[in-house]
């Protein structure tokens, strides 16, 4: 069953990296980053964990310089490690970071899509997804909106960026995740569904993993016990 376990963020303006320090149990890791150098471009050249690339899932630019991106990394080395992003000039750089436990280390995300709007959908085609979005808004102040927990923010002009989830799984269909700023200036968002894994002996009813137990006949009753859960 997938469940929150951590999250953290940090943020400096006019640097070549930024670092956060962040304790893993070993689950997976999602790592929202922004690199803010006003009519300068795609600058965030990579992000590490314990020296570990990690993989880029989707990038996003809100203009005028600013991007939004998403990495992921489903096996990190366990114990208190540097998240490391860094960039080809000096920027803000903003990071946010949540691992979740019981995701599938395969195949994830399912879906990702961003956009410049503070609620974010997305199409789930797997029961018991959860939900994760990174958000930015330039007036930040950035809280949560209907249906969404904030996770962390990255501490700069009260939370320029911060990573939220559902809390739970959704539905099959197109849930949404929700974010506002002071203001709602340049808003923007990244958003990902992550399948769960099931254990064997497990199914999912309504959204939710459930154990599955056979049912004896009454003359495997009469036989014994059985070892058959």
């Amino acid at each position: 069953m997938t469940s929150f376990v951590a999250a953290g963020g940090i943020a400096t303006n006019g640097t070549l990296s930024q670092a956060l320090s962040f304790t893993s149990g070993g689950e997976p890791l999602i790592v929202g980053v922004t690199g803010d150098t006003t009519g300068n471009g795609d600058n965030i050249t990579g992000v590490t964990y314990n020296g570990v690339a990690m993989t880029l899932l989707d990038k996003h630019n809100h203009g005028a310089g600013r991007w939004l991106y998403a990495f992921y990394l489903p096996a990190p080395t366990p114990g208190t490690h540097d998240i490391v992003a860094s960039a080809s000039i000096p920027c803000y750089i903003g990071i946010v970071a949540e691992s979740l436990s019981g995701l599938k280390l395969t195949g994830n995300p399912e879906h990702i899509q961003s956009s410049n709007s503070t609620t974010q959908s997305i199409t789930t085609t797997s029961l018991g997804n959860w939900l994760v979005m990174i958000a930015k808004d330039e007036s930040g102040g950035i809280i949560a909106g209907a249906g969404t927990t904030k996770r962390a923010g990255d501490g700069f002009g009260g939370d320029l960026t911060g990573i939220f989830d559902s809390n739970g799984p959704v539905s099959i269909g197109s849930p949404s995740l929700a974010f506002s700023g002071t203001s709602n200036s340049n808003p923007a968002a990244v958003i990902m569904a992550f399948a769960h894994h099931l254990h064997p002996g497990w199914k999912t009813v309504g959204g939710n993993p459930h154990r599955h137990r056979h049912h004896r006949t009454a003359a495997q009753k009469i036989e014994g016990p059985s070892h058959i859960d």
